[in-house]
Order: C-alpha cells, then structure tokens, then sequence
C-alpha cells in the first residue's frame, strides 16, 4: 500500500453528485485539524474528483492493482467552502437535482457550483445582473 499525492490514475466510475455532497458536509464539519478518513474505495475515488476540482486538499491511499481503496481529506479549500455553502439548503440542492441531474445531461461539477451559486443568491433575493 501507499501514499499517493492525488496525482492517480483510476478506473471509470459514476460520479455520484450525492456522495460529493456527503464528503463535502462531512469535511466541513470536521474540527480544524482533524483528518477525514475514508475507507471506501467508491467514497475514495470520489475524493479523488473532489482533489481533481480542487475543493479539498487530501491524499489518496492506493493498492498497486486494485487502485484508489481510500483517502485521508486534511480540508476543504475556499472553492470547496463556496460550493458547500451553496449545496447545504435543501431546497436548492433539490432544484439543482430536477433541473440538472435527473434529466439525464451532462454535467460538471463546475455547472452544478455556479447553478446552485445562482440559486442562492436568487433565493438571497440578490440582484443577478
């Protein structure tokens, strides 16, 4: 097993904005100091898509041939606040589900930050201009 500095290389998965949501709550939570532990490999190479956008800073735990088993999240990065802050209204995040998940479009995770950043700032009653 080793250390890898979120340069890996893993095999395709599904990005699952649910669990990007639960990682970012999670680490946002966290005391300062405190490390985030992930054991999960699913949870891991979504850690890894949070590292590749740059909303934590993390290292990922990698077995040769079995790739990303797990990630240690050190904290989340100021883009990694600004998403989180957008994305913990409920009703927001469920707006964003029907309007850009559920349709089945393509998305970013880029798309996904600057939808709910409007949305917030729309449900704030903040002039959009």
């Amino acid at each position: 097993m080793r250390f890898q500095d979120t340069e890996s290389e893993f095999a395709d998965m599904k990005r699952d904005i649910e669990i990007i949501r639960r990682l970012l709550l999670k680490a946002e939570a966290a005391e300062v100091g405190e490390v985030i532990s992930v054991t999960d490999p699913t949870d891991a190479n979504h850690v890894a898509l949070l590292v590749d956008e740059g909303f934590v800073k993390a290292r990922l735990v990698e077995v040769d041939g079995d790739g990303i088993i797990g990630a240690r999240i050190f904290r989340l990065t100021n883009q990694g606040h600004d998403f989180i802050q957008s994305a913990m209204d409920q009703t927001i995040w469920n707006k964003m589900k029907d309007t850009i998940i559920k349709p089945g479009a393509a998305w970013t995770l880029a798309l996904v930050a600057e939808y709910l950043k409007q949305e917030a700032k729309r449900h704030l009653g903040m002039n959009l201009d």
